[in-house]
């Protein structure tokens, strides 16, 4: 700290930015912040450099600080020679002018990059504008940066890192106005709807209830709720209440106009059943999801139940068409059909059939859910068991990627 204070003032600012940046940082970033050229930026650090604070991490600095462009385009970074150094010009600067330094910062990099590299970059903007939220009064710019945390929070959902999603997502929610429902109601009931995923996947199980509740009593109608319910009849076979499980999806399908289907389907051609135009309704392709997730509490639980389940699922494709949740639906009654043992090569085929849907309509969350059970309870009434073994393994990574 006190090498520091010894810089020339110039070289001590940009030091407190780059510390407000990172362990490591770009010539470029510190030059937006200050409105320097790059050589200027780069000859105010050469201090630093000097006494042995930072680091460059290539010989392109030398070319800047003459004024010459480097012979190739590559992003000219430095870094703190140790993290102790950084905390250190950190711990110098106030925390209003922290926050000040983070906003300028966040917004800077947000105005000078091309909209095709945002969500390349999203991590960046949003780790600096969140740490700048108290000085930040504007609520067009407050309702902007909860819309770059659900961005930053889809994206670290993709990677499967669920807290740092929820975190995005909090801060997010936070961010909101208290008539947020009324003024901004998509981007609100897109920020608690994937919250109450990723409380679910963080198993944080009582905020998925008062999420849920939430969402139930703000939500305009059925359509926008039906993901939540999804979620929450996870959430019941997670804690073993199958009933209720039960209950929830049942209740849904009800409010949607979906009557249980009890008997076989007809008309069941396989050819005409893959060809089928894509389903159009979002009624239908909400009743499919609530369908999905509950093939698993009833498979195990009601197996009456679980056939009906079946039966309605596929009488739904035939009628309406397919989408991604017909994979399942065609997979499961090729499970039934080969239970019944004198249908086994129809199952199988079948369970192919989901398989070449699952390819035309690509869907990760469905992914896990198919391949568990096409290579459990299909493949093997086929092919050699063994061969099932290493698809099965490579699926524990779609379901790890999926939250399942």
């Amino acid at each position: 700290a006190d090498k520091i204070k010894l810089l020339p003032k110039s070289t001590q600012e940009l030091v407190k930015i780059a510390a407000c940046i990172g362990n490591q940082f770009e010539l470029e970033r510190l030059a937006l912040f200050s409105g320097d050229s790059l050589k200027i930026t780069a000859l105010n650090l050469h201090p630093a450099i000097e006494i042995g604070l930072i680091l460059p991490l290539s010989e392109a600095y030398k070319s800047i600080e003459l004024g010459v462009k480097p012979p190739r385009e590559d992003v000219i970074l430095y870094k703190f020679v140790h993290d102790r150094i950084q905390q250190a010009a950190y711990n110098l600067i106030s925390e209003d002018y922290r926050k000040k330094i983070h906003l300028h910062l966040g917004q800077s990099l947000l105005q000078n990059i091309p909209e095709n590299q945002l969500e390349g970059r999203i991590f960046e903007i949003v780790n600096s504008l969140n740490q700048s939220i108290n000085i930040i009064k504007s609520k067009i710019q407050r309702d902007e940066l909860a819309k770059l945390n659900l961005i930053a929070a889809r994206k670290a959902k993709l990677s499967g890192a669920y807290e740092p999603a929820f975190k995005y997502l909090h801060t997010g929610i936070q961010l909101l106005a208290e008539n947020s429902w009324e003024n901004q109601y998509q981007l609100t009931l897109s920020l608690y709807t994937e919250a109450v995923e990723a409380t679910f996947a963080n198993t944080n199980l009582s905020e998925v209830l008062r999420l849920s509740e939430i969402v139930f009593k703000q939500a305009r109608n059925i359509l926008d709720k039906v993901p939540v319910y999804q979620i929450l009849v996870q959430f019941y076979i997670g804690q073993n209440q199958m009933q209720t499980a039960l209950d929830t999806g049942l209740e849904v399908l009800e409010i949607l106009g979906i009557p249980i289907v009890k008997q076989p389907p007809q008309n069941l051609i396989i050819t005409e059943l893959e060809n089928k135009l894509p389903v159009q309704s979002p009624e239908i392709k909400a009743a499919l999801g609530i369908l999905i997730s509950l093939i698993g509490p009833v498979y195990q639980t009601f197996p009456v139940v679980w056939e009906q389940v079946v039966f309605t699922m596929v009488s739904l494709c035939r009628d309406f068409g397919n989408s991604s949740e017909s994979a399942i639906a065609y997979l499961w009654y090729g499970i039934l059909l080969c239970g019944s043992l004198e249908s086994i090569d129809l199952g199988y085929q079948f369970g192919e059939l989901g398989l070449r849907i699952l390819e035309k309509f690509e869907n990760r969350n469905i992914q896990a859910k198919f391949n568990n059970a096409f290579y459990g309870a299909v493949f093997p009434w086929k092919r050699d068991i063994k061969a099932a073994l290493k698809p099965l393994q490579e699926n524990i990574n779609f379901a790890l990627e999926a939250g399942e």
